[in-house]
């Protein structure tokens, strides 16, 4: 009886030896896989505070690329209306000097006119007083004429 209740017990003994052992080796493998794991998951957090530092250096690049291209295109807008302004007032101060040159032109054409005209005028002035002159002595000299022959006659 004693060597039946050993056997079983030395069995039991033995599977519970292998289970206590089965289980060590499950342990031990269970702290690999947690060391493994862990060693990922700070390799993986570290990786993650770089990634997260990489954003918010982006973040702030993308901030700073948009101030700069807001500011440039201020610069842009300041001088397409500055230039728009110089051309503006370049070309009104162009038609301002065509405007007084005209008027000048305009001024020397009539003055121009005015003495000729004047002159013609004084040509005929005095073309008439000579031809009236030339005509008084015509007269004058008809009568001379006249009044001799008229003498001659007598």
């Amino acid at each position: 009886m004693f060597g039946l209740l050993i056997f079983p017990f030395s069995v039991k003994c033995v599977h519970v030896a292998h289970q206590v052992a089965t289980l060590q080796q499950s342990v031990t493998l269970l702290q690999k896989d947690k060391e493994y794991l862990h060693r990922q998951n700070m390799e993986l957090s570290v990786r993650c505070a770089h990634q997260e530092d990489r954003i918010d250096r982006l973040q702030v690049q993308l901030e700073d690329a948009k101030k700069a291209r807001e500011n440039t295109y201020e610069k842009y807008v300041a001088s397409r209306d500055y230039y728009k302004s110089e051309y503006e007032n370049k070309l009104r101060e162009e038609l301002e000097n065509i405007r007084l040159r005209t008027s000048q032109e305009i001024e020397n054409l009539q003055r121009t006119s005015r003495e000729m005209y004047e002159r013609e005028n004084r040509n005929l002035r005095e073309a008439r007083d000579n031809a009236v002159l030339e005509k008084d002595r015509a007269v004058t000299a008809e009568r001379d004429a006249q009044s001799r022959y008229d003498q001659l006659l007598e």
